[in-house]
């Protein structure tokens, strides 16, 4: 059950991150994704579909094994190099990482009554969230890679470090 209610969760995430109703600036968001059965190909089309309504905007979808996501995802986002975008199973422990896209979300009542008990998985623990630009936690599970000196929430992110 809670295998099912994650992967519910993450499809959910990635979803409402790629279908976001605005425009993208130019550039390229990374996605690192496992695959136990299509949700990758899922992503994919998400991704194709985003591609068209941002122009010069690039999703790469990085098909990784599920060792990748355990192991090296959070020494990545630790250093301030993971990716815009990941399939993770670590809700709650990678939640630091997370962006808050709570503002572009247009119905959080639907977030609230459809994905509201494993929501507070989802949010950054308030340490991180109090310099954050929005007052209300995110329900997301984008691990937009934060680095030290922009903390999830920031509408910007260091690039130094290429987003794996």
């Amino acid at each position: 059950m809670t295998t099912q209610v994650s992967k519910t969760v993450i499809a959910a995430a990635v979803a409402a991150f790629l279908s976001i109703p605005v425009v993208a600036q130019a550039g390229e968001i990374r996605v690192m994704c496992y695959q136990d059965g299509i949700e990758c190909d899922v992503t994919a089309e998400q991704a194709k579909r985003f591609e068209a309504a941002n122009p010069g905007t690039k999703v790469v979808i990085d098909v990784v094994p599920y060792k990748t996501i355990v192991e090296q995802l959070p020494v990545q986002l630790a250093a301030g190099q993971g990716p815009d975008i990941a399939r993770v199973t670590d809700l709650g422990g990678l939640s630091k990482y997370y962006l808050d896209v709570s503002a572009h979300v247009k119905d959080r009542a639907y977030w609230e009554s459809n994905f509201g008990a494993t929501l507070p998985w989802l949010r950054p623990p308030r340490s991180c969230r109090a310099s954050s630009t929005t007052s209300t936690p995110a329900p997301t599970s984008s691990t937009r890679s934060a680095g030290a000196s922009s903390p999830p929430g920031s509408p910007t992110r260091p690039r130094s470090p290429a987003a794996a």
